[in-house]
């Protein structure tokens, strides 16, 4: 059955010949398995750029799997921290930071730490009860949350974009991507501007 045979070199045998670095080489190996099974050379090159295109596409997915995940620890870890900060604040006559200004920014995320309440508050104390820095560690982490926020919605736009086909819809994503950099941008700029008073 050559359309069986041709589907299994297809997913069997050309993800090796695509892994080799040399164009000689992968030229041989087509000429060889055409040979073999009687394959056409040209049939054979269209499917190996196919593989070569999935597995730069996989490879892809990959590495920005891993960045949203690094950017997902990162957030969590942010959050986790801000809500133990408005757990603990709550619980003082009188706070060194709005904790309501700072529980509207962190929205439902305080939901998913309710669990981990007591843990939280014992945490924000051990780490920021001495600290005269409370309200600049506060600001710093928000400022990494939002850039945290803008990093993850910029990931899922830069992932429409590569998928996306239609010029003017790519256009919208692309300007809708500058926005956020732009947003980042202003994030990095406040911090220097509070760094230097």
């Amino acid at each position: 059955d050559m359309r069986k045979a041709g589907r299994l070199i297809k997913e069997k045998v050309l993800p090796f010949v695509s892994a080799l670095e040399s164009a000689i080489e992968k030229r041989y190996f087509i000429k060889k398995i055409s040979d073999v099974s009687g394959i056409a050379e040209g049939a054979l090159e269209d499917d190996l750029e196919k593989v070569e295109k999935e597995a730069v596409y996989e490879k892809d997915s990959i590495i920005q799997a891993n960045v949203t995940q690094e950017t997902l620890y990162r957030k969590d870890f942010i959050e986790r921290r801000l809500c133990g900060i408005v757990l603990w604040q709550q619980t003082l006559e009188s706070p060194g930071v709005d904790f309501k200004k700072i529980s509207e920014i962190l929205g439902s995320s305080l939901d998913k730490y309710k669990d981990a309440k007591e843990d939280l508050i014992f945490e924000a104390e051990i780490l920021y009860e001495n600290d005269e820095n409370l309200k600049k560690s506060t600001r710093e982490m928000i400022s990494n949350l939002e850039e945290e926020m803008l990093n993850e919605e910029l990931s899922r736009k830069m992932n429409e974009l590569r998928k996306n086909t239609d010029e003017g819809e790519g256009a919208k994503i692309l300007a809708e991507i500058s926005a956020l950099n732009k947003k980042k941008e202003d994030i990095k700029n406040g911090r220097l501007t509070a760094s230097a008073k």
